[in-house]
């Protein structure tokens, strides 16, 4: 579920028109750092989602995620 939620975000953010405001508005570095991050979590949750059937503790997290 969260992972799905990071996937639509980093989708939007590749949007071409989206790409084309960040560097009209001078906020290209911190879209493209939020962006890293997203793909970084998008990671963490993919993993997690794997280990979450054998870890209650991981289940728990991925839920608050």
């Amino acid at each position: 579920m969260a992972e799905g939620v990071v996937s639509i975000l980093l989708q939007g953010l590749s949007n071409p028109i989206i790409q084309e405001l960040k560097f009209l508005g001078g906020v290209g570095d911190q879209v493209e750092n939020a962006q890293t991050q997203l793909q970084i979590m998008q990671g963490y949750l993919k993993d997690a989602d794997v280990r979450q059937e054998r870890n209650e503790a991981i289940r728990i997290w991925v839920a608050s995620v």
